[in-house]
């Protein structure tokens, strides 16, 4: 057997309303994930800030899921300071591939 790819079929597919609870379901589930990894300091700004938001894609229209920390120090909390006061615990790389 011999797979022909049909990128027609294929990008309608992508851009469907079948995909839109699959792609909003799988944003919020990486969004609790990563609450749930977020260090918690004094404020909890940090997993406050996590939010999940959707948009159609830049130019081909596919439905596009993002999570996002907000919080101000976010930067310094998945990445890390010279300053060493936080080490980089990338909270939502790891939530993104799954991690518990």
């Amino acid at each position: 057997m011999r797979y022909r790819r049909n990128s027609r079929s294929t990008g309608r597919f992508l851009r469907s309303s079948q995909l839109y609870p699959v792609v909003r379901e799988t944003t919020r589930e990486i969004a609790r994930r990563a609450r749930r990894l977020a260090p918690v300091g004094d404020t909890g700004d940090y997993q406050d800030g996590i939010t999940t938001s959707y948009h159609g894609g830049w130019t081909d229209g596919r439905l596009v899921g993002e999570v996002e920390a907000t919080a101000p120090h976010s930067a310094a909390v998945e990445f890390g300071n010279r300053g060493n006061q936080y080490s980089a615990q990338h909270v939502l790389r790891r939530a993104a591939a799954g991690e518990e």
